[in-house]
């Protein structure tokens, strides 16, 4: 074996060892060609769950881009879940969670490693899971079986924060 005096530029690079015995005759070369990649990937990008939303699918899949060929390394909450996740040729991923996720906020993380084994540096997306069904809003005016002298009247009450009401009048 022999290595390099000095270390190789980036890029393709070809070898060739030929071998001479103790007769003098020397053997054809054999060459092989190859390249040094020796720059980590850029960080993948997680575009789902985003950043910053609130799902209701407590198995989501988690996607996003990344550089075609490479392979991405997913992690939920801390935990290493798949290191063979493919960057396709048009440079998406995903990996659907068959573990459901407990109600509450959650982390997302992701490296990509090239196909020359250098490894990015990671990204995440942090998300909140709610799969729980609000009460039903509390209506507090008009009183319910009172009767009033006002036909248009407000509608009010109370809600989950954060929810959104919906309000009907005859089913309208």
């Amino acid at each position: 074996s022999v290595t390099p005096a000095t270390a190789l530029s980036e890029g393709e690079h070809t070898a060739s060892a030929t071998q001479t015995d103790p007769a003098g005759n020397t053997s054809e070369a054999d060459e092989v060609t190859f390249t040094v990649d020796t720059t980590a990937p850029p960080a993948p990008v997680i575009t789902g769950p985003a950043t910053g939303s609130t799902i209701t699918d407590n198995t989501p899949t988690v996607t996003g881009t990344g550089v075609p060929g490479s392979t991405v390394t997913v992690s939920v909450d801390g935990t290493e879940i798949a290191d063979d996740v493919l960057v396709d040729g048009d440079g998406n991923w995903s990996l659907p969670l068959t573990t459901p996720l407990p109600d509450g906020e959650h982390t997302v993380a992701a490296t990509q490693t090239d196909e020359a084994g250098n490894t990015s540096a990671e990204v995440s997306s942090t998300f909140t899971v709610d799969t729980e069904v609000p009460d039903p809003p509390v209506i507090t005016a008009p009183v319910d079986g009172s009767s009033i002298n006002d036909s248009t009247p407000t509608v009010t009450g109370t809600g989950e924060p954060g929810a959104t009401v919906t309000v009907s009048v005859d089913g309208t």
